[in-house]
């Protein structure tokens, strides 16, 4: 669903997979969460109910909306949407002058973003990924239950109903709304 003429666009040959999803046009205005927003939908299904990490890595970016922390919200189903901001008061203590966490996220050219939800039944269930601010790019999602180990290229992407994930790019991963 796309909120006015803000919509998400695949962008291919970007980032740690085949390609990435981001938020056009870049200089959209922000979007309060009371107000309709574009949104990633991916249909995703649960073995069991619970708390679930959800890791968005993204593209490195810049504090460029200065006192925002350049948002995106997640949520399952209908449930109520967690937003995380890029720039926290930590984080822009860290990178002060260029400093290390700025050096690490722009050398592996990304970022992770992390989020809890909670299931409430297994089963089948749509993970959302809602704009709320623009210049996020969205290279890859994983989802899991317990803490996963430190990697470039994250867990390897699960093949559906027989088909070859790395071979597809975002578009057949995800439906944007």
């Amino acid at each position: 669903m796309a909120a006015g003429n803000v919509r998400w666009e695949e962008i291919p040959d970007y980032g740690r997979g085949p390609s990435a999803m981001e938020v056009f046009p870049v200089t959209a205005a922000i979007v309060q969460l009371t107000n309709p927003a574009p949104r990633l939908e991916y249909p995703v299904y649960f073995a069991r109910s619970g708390n679930f990490g959800v890791d968005l890595i993204t593209g490195p970016t810049l504090d460029i909306i200065p006192g925002r922390g350049l948002g995106v919200a997640v949520s399952v189903d209908d449930g109520p949407l967690q937003v995380a901001n890029v720039f926290t008061p930590e984080t822009q203590k860290d990178e002060t002058f260029l400093g290390r966490a700025f050096n690490i996220n722009t050398r592996h050219n990304a970022r992770t973003m992390r989020f809890t939800q909670m299931v409430d039944a297994p089963g089948r269930h749509t993970l959302k990924i809602t704009m709320v601010d623009p210049t996020i790019v969205v290279q890859s999602v994983a989802i899991h239950d317990t803490l996963l180990p430190e990697s470039y290229f994250g867990p390897p992407p699960m093949a559906r109903n027989g088909e070859d994930r790395r071979s597809s790019g975002s578009r057949a991963a995800c439906k944007a709304k």
